[in-house]
C-alpha cells in the first residue's frame, strides 16, 4: 500500500512540474503546517544528521536566495520565546504584472531555534498589515516554502508599512513580531 502511494505521489508530481514551473515556486511544500503522525520510522544517527544538514542547507539556500535579488529589502529580525525571526521583503511587481497579477511585493519570513540554530520550517504563520493610512488588513496566512514562510502581497501606497507576524510554530507556543518597511 505504501508503496502505491509512493508511486502515485510520484506521478502526481511528474505530471504537475509543467503546471508548477510557471508558479515562480509559491507552491505549499508537503509537510508544512501538519502534525507528525505517532508512528515514527526508526533512523540511523548518520541519517538523522542527514536530515539535519539538508534543513540547514535549504535555510542557507533562502538566505541565499533572498540576498541575490536586487530589489530585496531587509525588515530585520525579532526574537520571541526562544525563535528568532528575519524577514525580508521582494519587490516583484515587474514579474507579477507579466503574470497579469496585482501583487507588487512578496514576504519572507525565516524561523531559527535559538539555541539550536536549526532552521524551523512547520507551524502555522499569518501577517497583518497596516498601511500608511492606519487601515490593518485581516490576517493573512504564510505558507511554508523553500525554507522560509512567505506570501505576496499588494503595497502600493507610499509611506511606512507595518507587518505583525503571529505564528503557532511546531512546538505550539504563540509568538509575535512586528517589521516595518517605508515605501518610497
Amino acid at each position: 500500500m505504501k508503496s502505491r502511494l509512493s508511486l502515485l505521489f510520484a506521478a502526481l508530481l511528474v505530471f504537475s512540474l509543467p503546471l508548477g514551473a510557471g508558479a515562480m515556486s509559491h507552491s505549499k511544500h508537503e509537510g508544512h503546517g501538519t502534525h507528525k503522525t505517532e508512528k515514527t520510522e526508526k533512523k540511523s544517527k548518520h541519517q538523522h544528521h542527514e536530515e539535519a544538514d539538508a534543513k540547514k542547507t535549504s535555510a542557507a539556500e533562502a538566505h541565499a536566495h533572498m540576498a541575490a535579488h536586487g530589489d530585496m529589502f531587509d525588515l530585520g529580525s525579532g526574537s520571541d520565546k526562544g525563535v528568532k525571526a528575519s524577514a525580508h521583503l521582494d519587490d516583484v511587481a515587474e514579474e507579477m504584472a507579466k503574470a497579469g497579477m496585482p501583487h507588487t511585493h512578496h514576504l519572507m519570513v525565516l524561523f531559527l531555534d535559538e539555541k539550536s540554530g536549526e532552521p524551523i520550517e512547520e507551524g502555522t504563520v499569518a501577517v497583518k498589515i497596516r498601511n500608511p493610512a492606519g487601515e490593518e488588513s485581516a490576517p493573512l496566512r504564510l505558507v511554508g516554502m523553500d525554507g522560509h514562510f512567505g506570501a505576496d502581497l499588494t503595497i502600493d501606497q507610499k509611506g511606512v508599512y507595518v507587518f505583525t507576524v503571529g505564528t503557532s510554530l511546531i512546538d505550539g507556543v504563540k509568538r509575535q513580531y512586528e517589521f516595518k518597511y517605508e515605501n518610497e
